[in-house]
């Protein structure tokens, strides 16, 4: 199910990651790994000096990806992903159980992203 949205989104995004977990996670975690070729770019930990809830993890994506913080929407799980992304001037898609009040959209099922997006 994970594979089938990544490759469709993919097909209709350009699709990055943003993570506070040190390294890439699509090295290092296995799970991840099969899915490096549909992420363009990937911000860990160590790619900026101010992380999450700061914008500057996003924004920094933004600009490898040569988009403007408008034109992207950000997929977190946590609260502090939406204050990031709101920061960014990102839309943002919270997918938890635990809703986020200021999210623009919150998930519980993955397979609900790419139409979630598209609304946005």
């Amino acid at each position: 199910n994970l594979d089938k949205v990544i490759k469709l989104l993919s097909k209709k995004y350009i699709l990055g990651i943003v993570t506070s977990r040190s390294h890439n996670p699509l090295i290092v975690i296995p799970q991840l790994s099969n899915f490096k070729n549909y992420f363009k770019i990937c911000i860990s930990y160590e790619d900026t000096t101010i992380h999450k809830p700061h914008p500057e993890p996003l924004l920094l994506a933004a600009e490898r990806l040569n988009l403007s913080p408008e034109e992207c929407v950000y997929v977190g799980d946590a609260e502090k992903d939406c204050m990031a992304a709101h920061a960014a001037e990102m839309k943002c898609v919270i997918y938890s159980k635990k809703k986020v009040i200021d999210a623009d959209a919150n998930i519980q099922e993955f397979d609900k992203l790419s139409e979630i997006i598209s609304k946005l």
